[in-house]
């Protein structure tokens, strides 16, 4: 992170001779480089270096605290034999031993994912992140468990429909019964399955049973966005809007949905050139040519805004809607509130 920081200084320092503008730098991530500018938003050195801001699919992402970094620390070196202290046995260390020592502590402390995804085990996994010291990385005063965010900055986020959840891989997906949901829906929510079933057919009634679970299990990512707003409207910080992209992609038989990165290309521009990912057809160029525009104004000028694209209202502590970008943009209410408060 501190890489980073130093690297945004380069392009305070630099990007006029380049023709950019240094109180106009936008930073935006998808995925870890979502939780890297979550970061960036809370570190002080970081201050006053970018103007706004983005986060693709990464708010779900944790930070370490203190205790935990402390943890991992004691159980890497117990692996590797080497004393607490022992900075040259340890700066000696080949990178390849480090690595491999530290992902079989992770193996062995962490629960696996089965062919099972439950994303809500994330935050109580231990793995290597930036720790919320309170020096490097400020913790949120309200929720210690999550990084502070600089009010000052406008920020858009938001997420993908069905994320990690996909048939992308395996192409009996679309064919789960009504039975193998219920397991499925069963193990996720055991005190609530019915419910949350219910929750699901109401706002898809026509859809596979496939296409509810892939909603169910990616539920919790969504509401990390949702909460990452709502911490935000906490504070008083500058504007924040939320997309939620929920265009199918359609290679593979639509089996791919609308998957974890599907977004990057078309905030790239790069619908048409990216076609084993977008089909490359003229409704994904179409769309991508929207979220391109609306970017662009957001860097210019601080709001995402589009003449092909509805009004995209921020957030407020009334209004939670999202701009949903699928073959028609429109913004939408939490229209998933119900199968997302299944889950809490």
């Amino acid at each position: 992170m501190l890489d980073i920081v130093a690297a945004l200084r380069w392009v305070r320092d630099n990007i006029a001779r380049f023709g950019g503008d240094p109180t106009r730098v936008t930073i935006f991530g998808q995925s870890g480089g979502g939780a890297k500018v979550t970061a960036l938003m809370a570190m002080p050195e970081a201050k006053g270096l970018y103007h706004r801001a983005m986060v693709l699919s990464g708010s779900f992402a944790m930070f370490n605290t203190p205790d935990k970094a402390r943890r991992l620390s004691v159980l890497v070196l117990e692996e590797l034999g080497i004393a607490r202290g022992d900075m040259p046995s340890l700066q000696a260390l080949p990178y390849v031993r480090l690595r491999a020592a530290a992902e079989r502590v992770l193996a062995r402390i962490n629960p696996t994912f089965d062919g099972f995804v439950d994303v809500r085990q994330i935050p109580d996994m231990l793995n290597f992140a930036p720790t919320l010291d309170g020096k490097i990385l400020l913790p949120d005063p309200r929720h210690p468990n999550h990084a502070a965010s600089d009010p000052q900055v406008p920020l858009i986020i938001g997420s993908t429909l069905n994320e990690f959840v996909t048939g992308i891989n395996d192409p009996a997906a679309f064919a789960m019964t009504d039975d193998e949901l219920r397991r499925k829906v069963a193990r996720f929510v055991p005190a609530n399955a019915e419910a949350a079933i219910a929750a699901l057919r109401a706002t898809g009634p026509q859809d596979k049973p496939f296409a509810l679970w892939s909603r169910m299990a990616t539920a919790p990512i969504r509401q990390a966005v949702i909460d990452q707003a709502r911490r935000r409207l906490q504070t008083g910080s500058a504007p924040t809007w939320l997309f939620w992209f929920t265009w199918q992609c359609p290679v593979l038989d639509g089996r791919p949905m609308a998957f974890h990165c599907l977004d990057i290309p078309f905030w790239f521009g790069n619908a048409r050139t990216c076609a084993s990912m977008t089909g490359g057809g003229r409704e994904a160029v179409a769309l991508s040519g929207s979220m391109v525009r609306a970017l662009l104004a957001f860097a210019a000028n601080g709001v995402p805004k589009a003449p092909d694209l509805p009004a995209w209202r921020a957030v407020s502590g009334v209004d939670m809607a999202s701009l949903q970008l699928a073959s028609s943009p429109v913004m939408v209410g939490e229209v998933d509130a119900a199968e997302r408060a299944v889950l809490a």
